[in-house]
């Protein structure tokens, strides 16, 4: 528990983090990693606690029983609604700045299934996925569209499924389980670049606009100097810690790694997307 301002010792960050069902090995480097450089930077303690989902880490900080962690859009907007959340941090690139992503639907390559018409026109025929419920990519925004096609899926599809992340997403689809299904399509071209999928098994039939970046969270009632701490040692991560970096650098694909300083107002066009009376009900 942090007591106060100064950067004592007994002081405690504790930061919620998730791993990745398809480099389990790589995500425990990167948090080791990561809570090194911030034990280091910051001479504070730092627990790392597991999320094992949006939801649960949210209510957590809700609780206060955390006090940072990388949160998905939405759920960022779900925390600042809820649990008094604010962004102090984006990823991105050198060249391009704070970074964007975006959401995919998908069905494999050897799918019936040419276009999403065809797939919405006859959505009683086939079984489909979203990833989390709290979930941008994999879940809230292709479910908007979705039902901005007239196609709400628990009453449309043959079967809905939930995964836990856009890794096991994506391998539900090419094992078979469903016919299609929601996730971010930039799994699938770090899933091929090392090797574990083959390239071209899967096939793009709608994609979302862009979105802006997970971005780093705090509880607004850190001590402001904490908060202007942690955001400084995220912001020069790519110059201070360079295996840092570069861990963080291949999970997001991005060429020139490094975080951005964030503000809520970085997500004001995603809320008005929020504002929608589906995707409110689905948040709270």
């Amino acid at each position: 528990m942090l007591s106060g301002c100064g950067a004592s010792k007994q002081e405690t960050l504790r930061f919620s983090y998730s791993t990745s069902s398809d480099d389990p090995g790589a995500s425990k480097k990167r948090i080791r990693l990561l809570r090194e450089y911030l034990e280091k930077t910051l001479q504070v303690k730092v627990e790392m606690v597991v999320g094992t989902s949006y939801a649960s880490t949210v209510e957590a900080m809700r609780a206060k029983r955390i006090d940072a962690a990388n949160l998905g859009p939405m759920a960022y907007l779900l925390a600042a609604q809820n649990a008094n959340a604010e962004a102090i941090a984006i990823p991105g690139t050198t060249s391009g700045g704070p970074g964007t992503y975006e959401s995919a639907i998908v069905v494999r390559a050897d799918s019936p299934i040419k276009t999403i018409d065809e797939l919405l026109n006859n959505a009683e025929k086939y079984t489909f996925s979203f990833v989390d419920p709290a979930s941008t990519s994999g879940h809230l925004i292709p479910r908007q569209y979705l039902e901005g096609r007239g196609v709400i899926p628990e009453k449309r599809f043959r079967k809905l499924h939930f995964t836990s992340d856009h890794p096991t997403a994506m391998y539900t689809i090419l094992g078979k389980k469903v016919d299609a299904g929601a996730m971010m399509p930039n799994v699938i071209r770090i899933s091929e670049a090392k090797g574990k999928i083959k390239a071209g098994s899967l096939r793009v039939l709608w994609t979302s606009s862009k979105i802006p970046q997970s971005p780093l969270a705090v509880r607004k009632d850190l001590p402001q100097d904490l908060k202007d701490r942690l955001r400084a040692a995220f912001l020069a991560i790519a110059d201070a810690d360079p295996a840092l970096a570069n861990e963080m650098q291949v999970t997001t694909q991005y060429p020139d790694f490094r975080y951005f300083a964030a503000t809520d107002a970085n997500f004001d066009e995603l809320r008005k997307i929020a504002t929608s009376q589906t995707t409110m009900r689905l948040l709270n």
